[in-house]
């Protein structure tokens, strides 16, 4: 269970007043896809070493949502610091010494049973959510260490594949909204269409510039 390989699962609490500028306050929609990527809410040092002392995060704390949106996590880097959060991300912190890797007990919490284990324990009153006795009572297998970091590093390469493609996908969207604009706006014509495996080529008219332009889409995949 997590409550047998941490040190401390506690949460934090909404502070009674933020700051403009300061330490750093990470909310559950703070966290996408298991990274920090938006950090909209601050408070300020005495706050967060009086008020909020109990949930000041340090480096390799794991957030695990408990409200809200259940079940995100994100592993707390040292360019988030000084950070602290509120009561819908439980704070789980580990045994200093531990024989595990964090990225892969972070994927194992992502994973489908773990999910079923939250719908089948969750709360449900105004927004449904966890306690921090369910979120320590969360059950996994830890393999060996050399077998975490097997895993752990075959997941990572997919990851880093998927975030190429998210990339890609984004890319093409932004291509298609050029475009659209520019057609609906009568600025640009298509007069042919070439296509292979490689990449296509539209071959376009701008009307207010009387010129043939080529826009080439790189292949979707190396």
């Amino acid at each position: 269970m997590i409550k047998d390989i941490s040190q401390s699962i506690t949460k934090g609490t909404t502070p009674k007043k933020y700051a403009d500028t300061g330490i750093n306050f990470i909310k559950v929609e703070s966290i996408e896809n298991n990274k920090i990527t938006k950090i909209d809410a601050f408070i300020d040092e005495d706050t967060h070493n009086n008020d909020l002392s109990r949930s000041i995060l340090k480096k390799d704390d794991l957030l695990f949502s408990i409200a809200g949106s259940l079940g995100r996590t994100t592993i707390i880097k040292d360019d988030v610091l000084p950070a602290n959060t509120n009561q819908a991300l439980a704070i789980i912190r580990f045994n200093e010494k531990h024989d595990f890797n964090l990225n892969f007990i972070e994927s194992r919490l992502n994973t489908y049973d773990i999910a079923k284990y939250i719908f089948q324990n969750l709360a449900v009153g105004a927004q449904p959510n966890l306690n921090l006795q369910q979120v320590g009572n969360i059950s996994i297998n830890v393999p060996s260490y050399l077998e975490q970091n097997k895993i752990q590093n075959f997941l990572n390469k997919v990851n880093k594949k998927i975030e190429l493609l998210e990339k890609k996908h984004n890319s093409y969207m932004d291509f298609k909204k050029y475009l659209m604009q520019q057609i609906f706006a009568q600025k640009l014509r298509i007069v042919g269409l070439k296509y292979n495996k490689h990449f296509f080529a539209i071959t376009i008219f701008f009307k207010h510039f009387h010129c043939i332009f080529h826009l080439k889409c790189l292949k979707f995949f190396y």
